[in-house]
């Protein structure tokens, strides 16, 4: 390539820099031997490493950069130069779904790539399975109001235990209606996770841990703001709980406080729960291992391969505050390892 061949086309990969370096599609320049001379933040951040330099080939293997090697061709060979098309590419552990539109430039006696492609993983899994999308929908919407009423009367049964003054009857009676109420739930709870959300069923379960005397630092993340109070209460018979309404609060508090253990949404807007946990591996690694995730339903299979990985516990909402406070003892013991 000459110099004046090279400066044509650095001029044109910086007028694409100031156009897309913040768009959420990945969009990209690249030659006809498949090397990146551009490609934006949104595309390095889905192949996991820096796009520019690299080839298809280090991003897919041999077998995919030989089919895009041949799409590129056949679009500086073809008529408009121009072609969009569906690909189903992994990347890493994950396959994703892309739609692409790619066109063939001659920029100073040399073809360039341009493209832009989006990634549509999200809606082909709505199209192919609607139901199952719907359904956990449906379980998240009612697994946060049934979180409240369960909650509820876990506080009204610690209620009716610390009240002395009650005559024997009536505090039999008071906690055999509660006790037959906290059943009743569950049971719905139950009912919604095996028939909505199957999925659930496979995620990690918090095994029973010994309870512990110690009074540990916990923080609640949760976007819910009805939910955080509600757990702050429960739990703060047994530990200093503070709550949050979502992971960027988290990251402030996490920066300014020091916590034993903290107790995260999965989905939340803005900084997810995932999001939120892998500022903590980054930032503060020793807590990484004492984070415990909650889930009302709405977790993809993408979300559950990510929390199988990480090996944190899960609570299901609508859950036990025991099993919560299981997991939490079970967290709070790595603070003694680690000593």
């Amino acid at each position: 390539m000459s110099s004046s061949s090279s400066a044509g086309v650095d001029a044109y990969v910086r007028d694409l820099k100031s156009i897309f370096e913040d768009t959420k599609d990945i969009v990209y320049l690249k030659d006809l031997n498949g090397t990146y001379l551009y490609m934006n933040p949104a595309g390095s951040r889905t192949m996991g490493r820096d796009g520019v330099g690299a080839s298809d080939l280090d991003l897919f293997g041999s077998e995919v950069a030989a089919e895009i090697l041949a799409i590129d061709h056949e679009i500086v060979a073809s008529l408009h130069r121009h072609r969009t098309y569906v690909s189903v590419r992994k990347v890493g552990a994950q396959e994703r779904v892309f739609y692409t539109s790619k066109s063939a430039q001659k920029r100073d006696g040399v073809w360039v790539i341009s493209g832009v492609t989006r990634d549509i993983t999200a809606q082909e899994r709505i199209m192919r399975h609607p139901f199952d999308v719907q359904a956990t929908s449906i379980a998240h919407k009612i697994n946060n109001p049934l979180s409240y009423a369960i909650d509820g009367i876990q506080a009204l049964l610690g209620l009716i235990n610390d009240l002395q003054q009650l005559p024997d009857e009536t505090r039999r009676q008071l906690l055999a209606h509660a006790e037959t109420t906290a059943h009743g739930l569950n049971r719905i709870r139950d009912v919604v996770i095996d028939n909505l959300m199957p999925e659930q069923r496979r995620l990690p379960t918090p095994q029973p841990a010994p309870s512990t005397s110690a009074r540990l630092k916990v923080l609640i993340v949760d976007d819910e703001h009805r939910r955080g109070r509600a757990l702050k209460r429960s739990l703060g018979r047994h530990h200093d709980v503070s709550s949050v309404a979502g992971g960027a609060q988290a990251i402030v508090a996490l920066k300014s406080f020091q916590f034993d253990v903290v107790v995260s949404d999965v989905v939340m807007p803005h900084v997810s729960g995932r999001e939120l946990y892998e500022w903590i591996e980054a930032n503060l690694p020793d807590m990484a291992r004492r984070v415990i995730f909650m889930t009302g339903g709405a977790v993809t299979r993408e979300l559950n391969a990510f929390i199988k990985k990480s090996s944190r516990s899960v609570l299901r909402k609508p859950f036990d505050p025991q099993e919560l406070l299981a997991a939490i003892a079970r967290a709070g013991r790595t603070l003694d390892d680690a000593g």
